[in-house]
């Protein structure tokens, strides 16, 4: 694929690296991996506060973060917006529904972003994974929805979906085409590959923009830095 950056094309990354655990990986592909490196948004989940801090600053980016759980091993546990662009108001949006089993809650992390020209809300999101029924985690994306006001044109909702199946998918992309959203990474055909020797492929990341024609999308199979790839895609502002 021909990955030239267009004018006003706006990069973005989203990376669920595993318990925070391997940021200095995560650094190196972001650095110099040709799909992923120079993006204008990087969107994390599953970091706490010092590997993102960590991050940004090897990046050269701003950066917010929020955590939303203290996980089993003792740290936080939660998403952040890393941007080049200008962050003029950044807030968390608190999804409805307990994890069944440990009770934990899931937040979404919200940054409005000066990127040249247009100004994009970026939320870095982790639904809950399937042992909460998946009605419930699509009404976790429907809450997100909610709090994006109708005054913002350009937005990008990117993380891990914990989209098991495919029927999964398929409802999300209904409710949010709905909204006025589209999947810019409909082209990717899995973001994680589990199981001995990788038989088990699943498609849990994704991106999804209003305002924006995507015009490529992938995700990067020889990361090492988590269980996930890192997902990419290049948007053209349509307005």
């Amino acid at each position: 694929m021909n990955l030239a950056v267009k004018p006003d094309t706006t990069k973005v990354v989203t990376f669920n690296i595993e318990y925070g655990e391997k940021v200095d990986q995560a650094i190196l592909e972001l650095q110099t991996i040709p799909e992923l490196k120079n993006a204008h948004i990087i969107l994390l989940q599953e970091m706490d506060e010092q590997g993102v801090k960590k991050m940004a600053r090897a990046l050269k980016l701003n950066y917010i973060y929020y955590p939303s759980a203290v996980h089993t091993y003792g740290r936080n546990f939660g998403e952040a917006v890393l941007t080049k662009g200008q962050i003029v108001q950044h807030f968390k949006v608190i999804l409805p529904h307990r994890n069944p089993i440990c009770h934990q809650k899931r937040i979404v992390a919200m940054a409005i972003i000066k990127l040249g020209e247009i100004s994009v809300l970026a939320g870095s999101m982790h639904l809950e994974v399937n042992t909460l029924a998946v009605e419930k985690r699509i009404d976790q994306a429907h809450a997100v929805l909610n709090a994006v006001s109708d005054s913002i044109n350009h937005v990008v909702l990117g993380g891990d979906y914990n989209t098991l199946v495919q029927n999964t998918i398929d409802s999300l992309d209904t409710m949010i085409e709905k909204a006025g959203y589209q999947r810019a990474t409909k082209d990717v055909d899995f973001t994680i590959a589990s199981a001995p020797f990788g038989w088990l492929k699943l498609n849990m990341d994704h991106l999804f923009v209003k305002g924006f024609v995507p015009f490529g999308s992938g995700s990067y199979k020889k990361s090492l830095a988590s269980d996930h790839y890192p997902v990419w895609a290049l948007l053209i502002p349509n307005n």
